[in-house]
């Protein structure tokens, strides 16, 4: 498994790296770290000449790279530094495509109620139209345990959902972390609270999400599962999220037509911009 980290040397973007590193699966193969430079692409500064724009550019990307490293050792972690010039979100896509890298990682601004809606221009841009998997680093809102991090991996019945429960076993997540496999079924707003809306789709995704946590490694995480109905199934992923203090909530998108690339599905993406931590979107 390939992953490329990418950086603009901020503060939430160098937290974001640390915050990945904590959690990094088993089953990378290899890090790429990639800044991009902006400044010639929006021709920002004409006033210098293109030797000494170069040299400037270059000195800012190893400074920005120097800072990433600096996190990666501490995690004892190696890999390979790329700088580019250009304009973030689309140099980001290329390159991941053209090294064909299976995940980005990449921070998204904000840690407000308000703030968490607007994940920031690039780290948006590159989610919606990623063909690769994207996973999207934020502040968190909550006070997750280090010791002890937990995953919410989301579940609806659909085959991209299988897809991307396997893909979570497959990829090895550190054994001390927790995983949840959460289903929760849309009811109707005005269904009194003791009518069971669906029970014989309730029993049908308990018993899938079985199999599944019956599939995972016993030396790996342990592995619970939740299914309810809810009115409203992004706000209780969310609410969840919450609650059980997670450091990464999990969805499953398509993510390779066109279409699919620009718009993800309705809850995955109420997720992607209120949950109050990371967001892992596994697509394909």
């Amino acid at each position: 498994m390939r992953v490329l980290i990418t950086t603009d040397g901020s503060d939430t973007a160098i937290e974001s790296i640390d915050r990945y590193c904590q959690l990094r699966p088993a089953a990378v193969s290899s890090h790429t770290v990639l800044t991009v430079d902006e400044l010639q692409a929006y021709g920002i500064i004409d006033s210098v000449d293109q030797a000494e724009m170069d040299r400037l550019q270059h000195e800012n990307c190893q400074r920005i790279l120097g800072l990433a490293r600096e996190v990666l050792q501490k995690h004892g972690m190696e890999a390979k530094y790329v700088e580019r010039a250009g304009q973030a979100a689309d140099t980001i896509l290329t390159y991941a495509e053209d090294t064909k890298s299976d995940l980005i990682v990449i921070g998204a601004r904000g840690n407000g109620a308000l703030t968490r809606v607007l994940l920031g221009s690039t780290s948006d841009s590159v989610v919606s139209h990623a063909k690769n998997s994207v996973w999207v680093v934020r502040p968190s809102t909550i006070k997750s345990d280090p010791d002890s991090p937990h995953l919410t991996v989301c579940y609806d019945g659909s085959e991209i959902a299988k897809r991307a429960i396997n893909r979570v076993r497959e990829m090895q997540f550190p054994s001390k972390a927790r995983i949840t496999l959460v289903s929760f079924v849309r009811r109707p707003e005005n269904l009194p609270n003791e009518i069971v809306y669906d029970q014989r789709l309730l029993d049908r995704l308990r018993l899938e999400l079985r199999e599944f946590q019956a599939a995972f490694p016993t030396d790996g995480p342990k592995v619970d599962i939740l299914v309810e109905e809810k009115r409203h199934v992004g706000h209780g992923l969310v609410d969840f999220a919450t609650v059980s203090r997670s450091s990464l909530i999990v969805v499953g998108d398509k993510g390779r037509s066109a279409i699919s690339r620009f718009l993800i599905g309705s809850v995955s993406r109420f997720v992607l911009h209120h949950a109050p931590c990371s967001v892992l979107v596994l697509k394909g």
